[in-house]
């Protein structure tokens, strides 16, 4: 359904009045194949919304999708972008305690020299 509205020229990279876009949705549905699909159609994985200045690879990794968070760096995802309250997406997983995203985002890049 969703390749349907792609096909038919939808605006994948929409954001509503909530400042979230459909890949925001996919990833807290945790759903690696709509991610891929929205990825993969050209969806912007570093957009950040307004309201708390989260990415999509901050999304994923609050909503504990590995999966996802290795589809989105390998789509370009910024490991190191400071959110407002001056986080990275290292800070995210070491709050989530996840050892294997902590250990992932070290591998690919993360700053790990925040104050």
């Amino acid at each position: 359904m969703i390749e349907n509205f792609i096909q038919r020229g939808a605006d994948i990279n929409f954001i509503n009045r909530y400042e979230y876009q459909p890949l925001n949705y996919a990833i807290y549905e945790k759903s690696v194949p709509l991610v891929k699909l929205l990825i993969d159609k050209g969806a912007n994985v570093n957009n950040h919304d307004e309201n708390d200045d989260n990415t999509p690879l901050m999304s994923a990794i609050e909503v504990e999708s590995f999966p996802i968070v290795q589809l989105l760096v390998e789509a370009g995802a910024d490991i190191n972008f400071i959110d407002q309250s001056g986080y990275n997406a290292l800070v995210y997983a070491l709050e989530g305690n996840s050892l294997e995203m902590i250990q992932y985002l070290v591998e690919h890049g993360a700053n790990i020299n925040l104050r």
